[in-house]
């Protein structure tokens, strides 16, 4: 899979979807214009290889790849073969997405220690295989002997989602592109990059991965109903990494006490993809959080919001819709694409 020089634009379909539903979506979602789905890599939801393979089917033109699948679930290469199989019914579209990884983790017993180098082994491994190499690695996390693929493989992009500083620099070290999250602040986005690079000088290599931003996107004719949807899955976001919430220092911005005392009180996360779970902070999140992380307003100021991040050379911006009560995901992408992608195509 190769890429023009154009931001592109994507969607990230969660695996809650039922498959004939997930066909229908991904086909609109090829028509509408954009140029790729990622499908998440949820565990107890459905299983993300037979998802991709449903999109296959239901589209001739766009990426599509695991948004994201982890190195410790699946043994890398499980991951190679899976990711080879997807490239082949789909005829060389396929983007292998890889990430740290967490849901189910605890349920299975899988420890997620030493993501950065788990990332980074696995994504050599993958590459070998897929490269048609025997291969062999004793590492930290991963382990291979002697492997080989067993029907004919060609190299897939390798993106690496990543958001700490050891992630990054892992992303930076071995990825073609790095996936980041909940950044729509450049400034934010620069002081990222910068683990980026330093993981890129440390491989020797002459240039830094595309950077994807995967952003949280609301979007709804009544802006201020978009931005309070948005408030809601972003109040996720933040229990989710409650009290470490390391992206607030780096804008010198602050939990209010309001929100502070909410997200203490929540107790420990619970993950679920029911947005109505994280109402209870939305009205506490102040602007200035929502509009450095997250795609929110109407479609004229998504369009914008989105000019601004294509204008700092972001290679793509990956939207998860969030749709309001009686609102659907095919609707926030169908907005999303009358403006934006319009815009872009002339």
């Amino acid at each position: 899979m190769t890429f023009n020089g154009a931001t592109r634009h994507s969607v990230l379909a969660l695996s809650d979807l039922p498959h004939a539903e997930l066909f229908s979506y991904a086909g609109q979602i090829e028509s509408l214009g954009f140029d790729g789905l990622w499908y998440a890599d949820e565990r107890f939801y459905h299983e993300p290889y037979v998802g991709l393979t449903v999109i296959a089917a239901a589209t001739s033109r766009i990426f599509l790849g695991p948004g994201v699948t982890d190195p410790r679930s699946r043994h890398p290469a499980l991951t190679a073969a899976a990711i080879n199989s997807i490239n082949e019914v789909s005829g060389g579209r396929a983007v292998l997405g890889l990430g740290a990884g967490k849901s189910g983790f605890s349920n299975l017993g899988i420890s997620r220690q030493k993501s950065a180098v788990a990332l980074e082994e696995a994504a050599l491994v993958i590459r070998s295989l897929l490269a048609g190499e025997t291969a062999s690695l004793d590492g930290k996390v991963v382990s291979i002997n002697d492997a080989q693929m067993k029907v004919p493989a060609e190299p897939v992009p390798v993106c690496i989602a990543a958001n700490g500083p050891l992630t990054l620099e892992a992303a930076g070290a071995v990825a073609d592109m790095v996936m980041i999250p909940h950044c729509r602040s450049l400034d934010l986005l620069s002081h990222k990059l910068m683990s980026v690079s330093k993981g890129a000088e440390r491989a020797g290599r002459a240039s830094v991965p595309e950077v994807i931003l995967r952003l949280d996107t609301a979007i709804a004719e009544e802006g201020d109903l978009a931005r309070m949807t948005a408030k809601s899955r972003l109040g996720r976001t933040l229990w989710a990494a409650y009290p470490n919430i390391a992206f607030l220092d780096v804008l010198g911005l602050a939990l209010p006490e309001e929100l502070d005392r909410r997200l203490e009180e929540a107790g420990p996360f619970q993950y679920t993809f029911d947005l109505s779970v994280f109402e209870r902070f939305a009205d506490a999140i102040p602007d200035e959080i929502l509009d450095a992380t997250c795609l929110a307003g109407t479609p004229t100021q998504v369009a914008s919001q989105v000019a601004e991040i294509a204008s700092a050379g972001v290679a793509e911006v990956n939207v998860l819709p969030v749709p309001h009560g009686g609102q659907s995901a095919a609707a926030v992408v169908d907005l999303y694409a009358s403006e934006v992608i319009k815009a872009r195509n002339g």
